[in-house]
């Protein structure tokens, strides 16, 4: 009975369904209070699915870049076993897409590659838990001592 309802409209549209907005403000709202954060300095927002927000935290990265580090030609380092988002969010954004090889026997990132490609045109590097394709687990405690 929903679907018969609702499968013609779209609840991204904030005019036809108020409520939405509510909800989005809500969540952000929480979210922040959730971390501890200041609702007055910190924003937020919902997105529908994973290459989405993969989409809008690479161009939250780029926009970091550019502000706090001057950074004109970013640069983001991806495990070539990470989500294709990543891939097409660089593309989407302009950001060269610096891919590096996982382990072939764990597909498992190395920090120690990922080291070897860090400039200082580096916006961010992706750790995957879990990983893609594979379920895998990156070293993310080891990657974050990279950051």
């Amino acid at each position: 009975k929903a679907y018969s309802l609702f499968s013609i409209a779209n609840p991204l549209h904030p005019d036809v369904f108020p409520f939405t907005r509510k909800l989005e403000s809500e969540i952000i709202a929480m979210s922040i209070s959730y971390f501890n954060g200041n609702p007055y300095k910190q924003r937020g927002m919902v997105t529908s699915g994973g290459t989405e927000s993969i989409c809008m935290a690479v161009r939250a990265y780029k926009n970091w870049g550019l502000k706090n580090k001057s950074i004109y030609h970013p640069e983001l380092i991806v495990p070539h076993t990470a989500h294709s988002a990543f891939m097409k969010a660089c593309e989407m954004y302009e950001i060269k897409c610096v891919i590096v090889r996982a382990n072939p026997k764990t597909f498992t990132v190395e920090a120690s590659e990922m080291r070897k490609h860090i400039t200082s045109n580096t916006i961010a590097m992706v750790g995957s838990a879990p990983q893609y394709a594979q379920g895998v687990i990156d070293p993310i405690m080891e990657l974050s001592k990279l950051a």
